[in-house]
């Protein structure tokens, strides 16, 4: 049984991803890891959908804390921003996520894909 399994839900989507496979730049993945995707959504704010994430996590806290310290992982909340006829959203970190984030040890990647 995949470790994730004891976080995702029902409707979850997740990937596990082996050591070893090979990656499309042709380098190998160093590590195991396990990614819970959230489906592609329109919106000009991104604390809308940082909520929605967090609501995926709370109450997940202490077993992210141990399948993180069992595996020597690290946890990581990437979030993608595709922009459309220069509609720039509004980006904050609300205080809440951030507390939240930093009880599970976790980073934040953004990546803003300007879309022409």
């Amino acid at each position: 049984m995949c470790v994730f399994k004891r976080i995702a839900e029902k409707g979850d989507i997740y990937v596990d991803k082996e050591k070893g496979e090979k990656l499309k730049n042709g380098r190998i993945r160093e590590n195991i890891s396990w990614v819970l995707i959230q489906e592609l959504e329109e919106s000009y704010d991104i604390t809308i959908l940082l909520n929605k994430l967090m609501g995926l996590i709370k109450g997940k806290e202490d077993v992210l804390r141990e399948i993180k310290e069992i595996y020597l992982g690290i946890i990581i909340v990437s979030v993608i921003i595709e922009i459309e006829n220069n509609e720039v959203p509004g980006i904050l970190i609300e205080e809440g996520v951030s507390v939240l984030m930093a009880r599970i040890g976790a980073e934040i990647d953004i990546d803003i894909y300007v879309l022409s």
